[in-house]
């Protein structure tokens, strides 16, 4: 499996991994190569693993809230326009909106943080997820 791991990241960065090969990325996350720099890398518009996976792959967000490496400073930071992961799973994926919701990491200043345009969590997923809205109002 090492090997695999290892023609893995001589083909791909670990932003397009999360994005499009999630069984490839949950054997990277369950190995000794995952690091917390390796999360915490940003890509060429400054988001960072879980800000893509939010993106792309609820399962994956799952994935890096249950591995030893998350942390809320890892949901908390901002890419060049102000968004978290939080943010980007508002806007599009629910399911991991729920996930970040459920875990250990979910806290006040998550949803009340503003992107540059002022605009919080909650108002995101009022313009693209009905069903984060659902997550989001439950949770309080």
């Amino acid at each position: 499996m090492d090997q695999i791991i290892q023609q893995i990241f001589i083909k791909k960065n670990i932003h397009d991994i999360v994005k499009n090969e999630l069984n490839a990325f949950k054997q990277i996350i369950e190995s000794e190569y995952c690091t917390e720099l390796l999360l915490l890398k940003k890509n060429g518009l400054g988001s960072n693993v879980l800000m893509v996976a939010c993106c792309y792959q609820p399962n994956a967000v799952k994935y890096i809230l249950d591995s030893k490496y998350c942390s809320e400073k890892m949901i908390m930071l901002q890419q060049k326009k102000g968004f978290n992961s939080f943010i980007f799973a508002c806007s599009n994926q629910s399911k991991a909106v729920k996930y970040i919701i459920e875990s250990e990491y979910c806290s006040e200043q998550m949803f009340n943080h503003q992107d540059q345009n002022g605009s919080n969590a909650l108002m995101i997923a009022c313009q693209y997820k009905p069903d984060a809205v659902k997550y989001i109002l439950d949770s309080k």
